[in-house]
């Protein structure tokens, strides 16, 4: 019996490394076993590293999701304290993700950034560049309600931060650029009327009408359209 068990044994453990003469040494086989176990434990902390790094992005984005929502109701000074019980996440979280306030400003401003800039960088569908003003005022229209909280935010905050200041800057120069790249060189030799329409279709001009007038996007659009078209009358195609 025991002269079995031992052939039965020998059998297959030559079997395992490959049969005699085989390739594959018994040592071989254990060795290469254990560096298959040493990858599993490799995957094993790689997934645990991908888990906790999902979570952390997703308590970032509560944050961020977290001012976004203070800024909509109107809290123009916003706290992490603030923003940490919106989150329903502590305030030692926040400050983990997000130095200070200017820096989680920051974050939820490339956000929007990201969110409407594909919008002013879509061609035009029209040639005519009248029409073409015309396809601008829808678009900004559409942008403008989308971050209207946040830039009337932005506007407050531009007196106590250096980096807010910054945005409302950028926001008009890129407001400037954009008409300007629709008008024809004729038109741009009239500054005045140039400046008339930049004020028309400004972002200040928009806040006004619906939030001051509580003018709804419709009427709000009909008078800036209205503007426009009775600023260029006087000039040829």
């Amino acid at each position: 019996m025991f002269g079995d068990n031992l052939q039965n044994d020998i059998d297959a453990r030559q079997r395992w490394s490959g049969g005699i003469g085989g390739s594959m040494s018994l040592e071989a086989s254990k060795k290469q076993h254990t560096n298959r176990r040493m990858t599993v434990k490799e995957y094993s902390s790689a997934v645990s590293s991908d888990g906790r790094h999902l979570r952390s992005e997703r308590s970032r984005q509560q944050i961020v999701n977290a001012l976004f929502e203070l800024m909509r109701e109107g809290n123009m000074e916003p706290t992490q304290a603030a923003v940490a019980e919106r989150a329903n996440v502590s305030f030692r979280t926040v400050s983990r993700h997000f130095e200070d306030m200017e820096v989680l400003y920051r974050h939820c401003v490339h956000q929007l950034q990201r969110k409407l800039l594909h919008q002013f960088l879509l061609p035009f569908e029209s040639n005519n560049w009248r029409d073409r003003v015309d396809e601008l005022i829808d678009r900004r229209a559409e942008a403008y309600d989308v971050f209207l909280p946040y830039r009337a935010f932005a506007s407050v905050r531009r007196f106590r931060s250096d980096y807010m200041n910054q945005v409302v800057d950028d926001d008009v120069a890129f407001e400037v650029s954009t008409l300007d790249a629709v008008l024809p060189e004729h038109i741009h030799e009239d500054t005045v009327l140039v400046d008339a329409l930049e004020n028309s279709l400004s972002f200040d001009c928009w806040l006004r009408m619906r939030r001051d007038r509580q003018f709804s996007s419709e009427q709000a659009k009909a008078v800036i359209k209205r503007t426009a078209s009775s600023l260029l009358a006087p000039y040829k195609e």
